[in-house]
């Protein structure tokens, strides 16, 4: 493996792990406004 792919294969990781806590933040905002109402 080239030194490229790895860095990507990295970068790739870490924005997938943002986006899953992101998408998890965001549903626990709505199941709380769901609440609220």
């Amino acid at each position: 493996m080239s030194v490229i792919s790895i860095y990507f294969d990295r970068v790739v990781e870490g924005y997938r792990m943002k986006l899953a806590l992101l998408n998890n933040t965001i549903r626990s905002f709505i199941d709380r406004y769901e609440k609220i109402q």
